[in-house]
């Protein structure tokens, strides 16, 4: 809703404005989206029309002299949220990211592609601290969506800055660990009210808002011990606690962790031990089916039951 954009709109006539994407009647918009949010921008839109005294289309899109929320209240049961599959958020991998403004030191050495990438991600977590994951962030299932989400908020945000880093984290969940409460959906979780939960970070991504293409990525042999952060310090879960301080930085006599590297045979004893049963099984088929009869040497009748001449022998050369 920049001004120019407000005025091309109040110019649209064709062919009927009533029917077009904004102005669509409540009866439809509201069955595919919360009632509460849309009469929200409604009624913002309704405002910079006003103060910009653009009225072209005011019957069609806005009920004025309604209250927001009596028009919301009426539409609000014609929702019908999608029935999707939720996502579990112990099944993979996730990404979230992070806005943050980086000294320039640190920011100098992050985009210094002559440097291994894997040590400039340490060195950032170092930085943000291995428990201040973001504990607002949308945990989607591609590293695209992150970004998105990040892109989304600075063009939303009224002072963005002009070095600002866009960090995307990726994630997964311990084996055997409880899921935590989350709210699921398609592509992505969230963790309202989180504790601080513990994952495991394998990989991390950073880049410029300015030059979204040159994107940075690190990824983790051995994933490194990190946490979400809790939403709120005095929610924070003991086990946070004792591992972390109000900042998410590693408490004193706390060091970085890796995941042990998984043993690649490890619970498959059972199986390895009946597939060399098989190979050997099918290996001594193999060979008794090859297997030559021994050779036999015919006796000529009139010779049966002789000895055979000895050999001739030869005087040894001198």
């Amino acid at each position: 809703r920049t001004e120019d954009g407000a005025r091309w709109w109040d110019r649209y006539a064709d062919p009927a404005p009533e029917r077009n994407i904004h102005n669509r009647p409540p009866q439809e918009w509201a069955q595919y989206f919360e009632a509460p949010v849309v009469m929200a921008q409604r009624a913002r839109n309704a405002y910079e029309n006003r103060r910009l005294r653009l009225e072209g289309h005011s019957a069609a899109e806005y009920g004025h002299g309604e209250r927001l929320e009596d028009v919301a209240a009426q539409w609000a049961s014609a929702y019908r949220p999608a029935r999707v599959e939720r996502l579990d958020p112990a099944a993979g991998e996730l990404h979230g990211g992070l806005r943050l403004v980086l000294p320039r030191a640190l920011g100098r050495v992050m985009f210094d592609e002559q440097r291994d990438v894997a040590e400039r991600a340490e060195r950032l977590l170092d930085h943000i601290g291995y428990g201040s994951l973001p504990p607002t962030a949308g945990w989607h299932t591609t590293l695209g969506a992150a970004f998105e989400d990040l892109a989304h908020e600075q063009v939303f945000d009224t002072a963005p800055g002009t070095r600002m880093t866009h960090v995307a984290f990726r994630v997964r969940l311990g084996a055997g660990q409880e899921v935590p409460r989350h709210d699921a959906r398609a592509a992505w979780v969230s963790y309202p009210d989180s504790p601080g939960i513990e994952v495991e970070l394998t990989g991390m991504s950073w880049r410029s808002p300015r030059t979204p293409w040159a994107t940075h990525f690190a990824g983790f042999d051995r994933p490194i011990d990190a946490a979400i952060a809790p939403a709120a310090w005095q929610d924070a879960s003991e086990q946070y606690t004792a591992r972390y301080d109000e900042i998410g930085e590693l408490r004193p006599g706390q060091s970085p962790r890796r995941a042990e590297a998984a043993e690649p045979f490890a619970g498959r004893e059972a199986a390895i031990a009946a597939m060399a049963a098989k190979l050997q099984e099918a290996s001594r088929r193999r060979t008794a089916a090859a297997r030559l009869p021994e050779p036999t040497r015919e006796v000529p009748e009139h010779l049966q039951g002789q000895q055979p001449s000895p050999p001739p022998q030869w005087p040894r050369p001198r």
